[in-house]
């Protein structure tokens, strides 16, 4: 059963329901990005916790790329 809004999560059993391959896509800049590490920490974990999911990094020169390959307006 999936937790509900507001309760405590527990981060590995919700991941389990993951049954089939997801990749966390990741956006950093080079430079001047304070939060971009710790972010990337935080998805390297969830990561870590389950086999399905997979991380792939982005640096700032590859997203108008990504943008049209996936038609995204931002």
């Amino acid at each position: 059963m999936h937790a509900d809004a507001g309760e405590p999560v527990d981060l590995e059993a919700e991941l389990a329901y993951i049954t089939a391959p997801v990749t966390l896509v990741f956006f950093t800049h080079t430079f001047g990005c304070e939060t971009c590490p710790p972010a990337l920490q935080i998805v390297d974990r969830v990561a870590a916790h389950c086999d399905q999911i997979s991380v792939e990094e982005r640096s700032e020169e590859h997203t108008s790329e990504l943008q049209s390959q996936l038609n995204l307006v931002c």
